[in-house]
């Protein structure tokens, strides 16, 4: 599936993927950048109103609007990584 900067809706990877180095998972306090996730569970974040799980671990809530908040890095980095 594409990687797109303006939507980061994009499937997670394998998790179990020794290559990939993943941060600690935060409290969720970086509600000021896009980040990527899967589509069904953005889906039904923003259905029932609740916070999903980013690739870098970090709990958000989808906004309406992600194309306006700069994209998070390691977000984009461990997308990148996958192979397509």
């Amino acid at each position: 599936m594409p990687v797109s900067e303006i939507a980061p809706e994009v499937e997670r990877p394998d998790l179990d993927r020794p290559d990939v180095e993943r941060p600690e998972a935060d409290d969720g306090d970086d509600d000021d950048l896009a980040h990527y996730a899967r589509n069904d569970e953005l889906a039904a974040a923003r259905k029932q109103g609740r916070a999903v799980k980013a690739l870098c671990g970090t709990l958000f809530h989808p906004h309406a609007d992600p194309s306006r908040l700069p994209v998070c890095v390691v977000c984009r980095d461990l997308a990148a990584a996958w192979p397509r």
